[in-house]
Parts: C-alpha cells; sequence; structure tokens
C-alpha cells in the first residue's frame, strides 16, 4: 500500500527543490517524488502524512567514521587539546576492550548516525569488521 509523506520543500538533490511537494512509498520503495498536487491524483487513496515546514532530503553520507569512538564520547575531553596525548588515550581505550565491546560500541554508533539522518556510513575504524 503506497503511503505519502509531504513538507513545504522537498530537495532532491538532482533537480530543483519542490515546493510543496512529497513522496510517496510504495512499501520500502520510493515510487515517486511530485509536488502535493501531483501525488494526490495519482494516489488518491493513500494514507498520508504531512511535516509542515519541514524539508525532505536524502540521507546523509558519512564517508568517514569511526563507529567504536561514539561510545567514548567525554573520555578524550581532557586531551583535546593534544593529539598525540589523545591518540595515546584513544588506543590504550581501545586496547583495553573485548571484541564484543567494539561491536557494540560500534552499533551503538551506527544506530545514533542513523537517528541523525545519515543512512550511509564508511567506518574506518581499526576494527573495521564491527562496523
Amino acid at each position: 500500500m503506497v503511503r505519502l509523506l509531504f513538507a513545504k520543500y522537498v530537495l532532491t538533490i538532482s533537480g530543483d527543490p519542490i515546493e510543496d511537494g512529497g513522496v510517496a512509498i510504495n512499501g520500502t520503495a520510493i515510487a515517486s517524488v511530485d509536488t502535493r498536487e501531483n501525488l494526490l491524483t495519482m494516489y488518491p487513496e493513500a494514507a498520508f502524512e504531512d511535516f509542515g515546514g519541514a524539508a525532505m532530503l536524502p540521507g546523509f553520507v558519512n564517508c568517514h567514521s569511526h563507529l567504536e569512538v561514539t561510545s567514548m564520547r567525554g573520555a578524550l575531553d581532557d586531551v583535546e587539546h593534544d593529539f598525540t596525548a589523545w591518540l595515546l588515550k584513544l588506543t590504550a581505550i581501545r586496547s583495553s576492550l573485548s571484541d564484543g565491546e567494539i561491536r557494540e560500541w560500534a552499533l551503538n554508533g551506527a544506530i545514533e548516525a542513523a537517528a541523525s539522518g545519515v543512512t550511509c556510513l564508511g567506518d574506518i575504524g581499526r576494527f573495521g569488521e564491527a562496523g
């Protein structure tokens, strides 16, 4: 069943912004991106949700991430002014973690990224398999 999502702006990246536009979703696939008027004509029976003055756009891509470091938030603040000290402390923390902890921390980083609109990650952490 098709559902429609509407917003004041739809940013297609490859074309001009669509004012008062929307996205038609069929299952898990995007079926169409167009103006509200055209989508309502194409899918008159579809359920819809309106996000008001928001802008819809494709997900963000993070080409350089270290997912396992996400869970270290705050642990390196005291050495952030000194890159060498920061790197040494980071390495010490990482080396004390089990493979399971690294996977858990990387998963937490991926969940946080997705919640922030990131849909693709290039994880280059030392434990890339976890990422």
